[in-house]
Order: structure tokens, then sequence, then C-alpha cells
């Protein structure tokens, strides 16, 4: 599967600048047995006066230990897009897309895009023909997280500045995370779930 987005969004009509994000990335599947490996690259790029690219590659594999367990190990770079990638091709699949389009963070009057390691192991049970039950522990880890805010006077950030928020620097980070999440299929078009997750934060210093 490839998928192209491309968005160019102009800051002002006055100086006629504009923001241009784009990403394409290409992904395959393959099974061997009970074991099936989806792996792929990603092409992003981001840029006003000038670009900034970055290459994300993804791997999960996933494998059936009988009819009712099965256990998956994922190393993303962009955890948002395997969704996207599991969905079909709707508008609102459309309307997600955009979702996954660089960010730009600033530091220093350069320009980086945003991003990180996301490693996950997951165990999930099914319990019969419409429930499950899984659990999962990952571990995120980032040398550039966004921070998004509005300050024209910023040292750090962009040159020219455009007149709407853009995303800060915070800095590497590292921390683990788990997950457990049960879903029941009401019907063809009806499915609830239920969400317990915890992970780290960034948070201002000093507040409680």
């Amino acid at each position: 599967e490839t998928v192209v987005v491309l968005r160019q969004a102009r800051f002002d009509s006055v100086s006629g600048q504009s923001f241009r994000s784009l990403r394409a990335a290409h992904s395959e599947k393959m099974i061997i047995g009970d074991t099936e490996i989806d792996y792929g690259l990603a092409y992003l790029m981001a840029g006003a006066e000038s670009v900034t690219t970055s290459l994300r590659p993804s791997l999960r594999i996933s494998r059936n230990l009988s009819p009712n367990w099965s256990i998956s190990y994922a190393v993303e770079t962009e955890p948002d897009s395997h969704g996207l990638r599991s969905r079909g091709a709707a508008l609102e699949s459309a309307l997600d897309a955009l979702d996954t389009l660089p960010v730009i963070i600033w530091r220093d009057g350069r320009s980086n895009i945003a991003g990180g390691w996301h490693y996950e192991l997951a165990l999930k049970r099914a319990l019969g023909s419409r429930r499950s039950l899984e659990a999962a522990a990952f571990r995120d880890s980032s040398g550039h997280m966004a921070i998004f805010g509005f300050d024209l006077d910023d040292p750090s950030g962009p040159v020219n500045p455009p007149i709407a928020p853009y995303a800060h620097d915070g800095g590497s980070n590292r921390f683990w995370g788990s997950r457990v999440v049960y879903r029941e299929k009401l019907n063809d078009d009806w499915e609830v779930a239920a969400i317990y997750a915890g992970a780290g934060a960034l948070a201002p210093q000093g507040v409680a």
C-alpha cells in the first residue's frame, strides 16, 4: 500500500508565505504460517522558506499462538500511521491522514521534524467471537518532543515566525507505559471499548 498526503497552507495574504508538508509512505504485508509481518517506510518533508526531511521506518510482527491467543511486537516511528493503514478508504480515513503529516519544531532558529521510537509488546485473548481483551507494555523515546505554543518573541523560534501557533522543542524524553483494552462488537456497525492506559508525560516544573 502506498499513501501520499500533501498539504499547503498560506500564513497570510500580505506576505504570501506558505507552509508545505508531505508524507509519502509505502507498506507491505506478508504472512508466513501463523506469523504476519507488516513493514514499511515513510518519507516526511515540511517547511516554509527551508525544507526539513526525514525517513521513518516501521515494523510489526504478529503471531497466533492458539485459536484464542495472539502476540505482537512493534517498532514504530509513527504509531498513529499503523491505525490509519488498518482502516478502509472512507472519507474519515482521508481526514485522519492529515493527522499523520509531519510536525515541525524549532530550536535555536533551526527546524526538526517531531518524532521518536515506539516499542510495544502486546498479548491478545479472544473471548468468543465478539469480545477480546488485550494487554500491552510499551516504551517511547524521542529526541525532540513537540510543545505547541504561541510566542512571536521566542529567540529559539523561526526567524520570520508565522502568525499561528508552532511547536517548540521540548528536548529528549524516555518513558514506559502500559495499556489494557476490552472490546465488544455489538453488531456489524457498532463496537464498544474500555481502555485503561498509563504512561509518562511532560509537565511544567514546580507545578503540582
